[in-house]
């Protein structure tokens, strides 16, 4: 029988190739380790919104079948109208009464000429009021009651000093043919 010789250096060979080989056994289960973790949160995250899609769903077919009923007569509502030429002409001024009318300060009216141009049939206009919450309330009231108003496309508040705010909306308009 023959008796092995192994040397230390023969040993500490051994010994880092074994750690070697372990760790590109690590190196390549730890990043799949990782993105499986990921992934099986990830589908927590998504089954958590189905239930909640299907809890919302019996509500929300409420709401189509409630939009679709037939309006009640003698029920006020305003018809789609357009902007008329004349008007278009006038926003600044017309702007500025409402604004005198809420007690609010006109800071900017800014018609997009791209759409008025264009053939989207829509005006869009960039505003900006400032005053207190109750009478900017009072004029985003006034504003969705005009029968020409297709879309409030952005709103925001912003504070400008104790008790004032700015209003800055950009509106879209149905324009006249």
């Amino acid at each position: 029988m023959k008796k092995l010789d192994l040397s230390s250096t023969t040993i500490a060979y051994l010994v880092i190739i074994t750690l070697a080989a372990l760790a590109i056994i690590v190196a390549g289960i730890l990043p799949s380790y990782r993105s499986i973790s990921a992934i099986k949160q990830r589908i927590a995250e998504k089954q958590l919104e189905i239930e909640r899609q299907e809890a919302l769903f019996p509500l929300f077919m409420t709401l189509v079948k409630d939009v679709q009923k037939k309006i009640p007569e003698g029920f006020a509502v305003p018809k789609n109208d357009q902007v008329a030429p004349r008007e278009l002409s006038q926003l600044e001024n017309i702007f500025l009464q409402m604004a005198k009318y809420h007690h609010l300060r006109l800071k900017e009216v800014l018609p997009d000429t791209q759409s008025y141009l264009e053939e989207s049939k829509l005006l869009k206009i960039e505003l900006a009021f400032s005053g207190h919450f109750e009478d900017i309330r009072q004029l985003l009231y006034r504003i969705c009651g005009w029968p020409y108003l297709v879309d409030i496309e952005r709103l925001t508040l912003q504070p400008e000093e104790s008790g004032i705010l700015q209003l800055r909306l950009r509106i879209a308009l149905r324009q006249h043919e």
